[in-house]
């Protein structure tokens, strides 16, 4: 039973490794025209899908700031 964990832990590496992409996959269009100082504040839900992980939250907010490297941080609550 020693080499569940390691099946485990191996197809997390992976699943980690093949999720995150620097670049988008080529069917997607990338907007050119997006404004991201229009963008950056703090949004305030007005609805929403019902979620497990969401349920009986109120006053949801998501805030958008500008990071040193050009992207853009997102801090949900």
């Amino acid at each position: 039973m020693r080499i569940l964990p390691v099946i485990a832990a191996v197809t997390a590496a992976f699943l980690v490794v093949a999720c995150s992409s620097p670049t988008p996959p080529p069917s997607v269009t990338v907007v050119s025209n997006f404004d991201a100082q229009r963008f950056l504040g703090t949004w305030y839900e007005i609805a929403r899908m019902d979620h497990q992980f969401e349920r009986g939250l109120e006053k949801v907010t998501a805030s958008y700031s500008a990071r040193d490297d050009g992207g853009i941080q997102v801090i949900n609550r």
